[in-house]
């Protein structure tokens, strides 16, 4: 049976036809084709304004206590050097540096190199090495394996990512410890040939083994905007919102992203 006959089979399901209130046999991407293009192709000032207002409103929000969650605001910034080996495999390498406490604290900074390998029409597979220098001027490895799994609907692309943090920090006290994680993420990515605009959102759970195996520890959502300087380089600027779970007095973290990257 071929993926066509599975797609219309699926669409022909009685219980499968609504989805959050949406008539998915009536769904027809073409009319977002029709309201994002003029927004990301002749509106960009006022997209950049927009966003502009909303990160405003967003920092004014986490300098206020909500209930019983301590708020906070970041930034997180990020410079990414990619490059394309061949049709299978790729690498990056990244430096970022981020800042808490409202910006007024050091939060730390790392250097990562990452290595990825496109199984075709499977999925994708990769490994990140991470050093990281934090506040207390204390270092963590992290040895981060992952997989990908990416579906096309046009224009949008959705991901599935499923990846493991494994953690060696080395505390001055306690000499090496070690922490791991798993972290599931949901993606959908906007984007067309002819505009060098691109939007994304994201929904992320984490799991940390040493408080439980079943009950996420944090949940991030974010979305973000993507503008292409050129062929190869790009600048990214989003906002996510973490709060940990399961706690007597949750963080709820509301950070601003600013991402560069360029393709060697």
């Amino acid at each position: 049976m071929t993926k066509n006959m599975l797609t219309r089979a699926f669409f022909k399901l009685p219980f499968k036809t609504y989805l959050l209130g949406i008539d998915l046999q009536k769904l027809n991407f073409n009319s977002f084709n029709r309201i994002l293009h003029p927004i990301l192709n002749w509106n960009l000032p006022v997209l950049g304004l927009s966003l502009f207002l909303i990160f405003l409103s967003l920092v004014l929000n986490a300098q206020n206590p909500h209930y019983n969650v301590e708020n906070d605001f970041g930034l997180w910034s990020k410079i990414e050097l990619d490059q394309k080996h061949n049709k299978d495999w790729k690498s990056s390498y990244s430096f970022a540096y981020r800042r808490r406490n409202n910006l007024n604290s050091f939060r730390n900074l790392f250097f990562e190199y990452a290595v990825n390998r496109d199984l075709k029409n499977k999925f994708d597979t990769g490994s990140q090495f991470r050093f990281t220098l934090d506040d207390n001027q204390e270092y963590t490895f992290r040895f981060a394996p992952y997989l990908v799994k990416a579906y096309r609907l046009k224009p949008i692309t959705f991901k599935y990512r499923l990846k493991n943090d494994l953690d060696i920090p080395f505390e001055q006290s306690n000499g090496f410890d070690f922490r791991s994680r798993v972290r599931n993420r949901i993606e959908g990515e906007y984007e067309r040939k002819k505009i060098p605009v691109s939007l994304d959102f994201s929904v992320e759970w984490f799991h940390r083994y040493d408080v439980s195996a079943i009950w996420f520890s944090n949940i991030r959502i974010s979305t973000g905007i993507q503008y292409e300087l050129s062929k190869d380089a790009k600048i990214g600027i989003g906002y996510f919102m973490q709060q940990e779970q399961n706690e007597a007095k949750p963080v709820r973290d509301h950070v601003v992203t600013v991402d560069v990257s360029y393709e060697l």
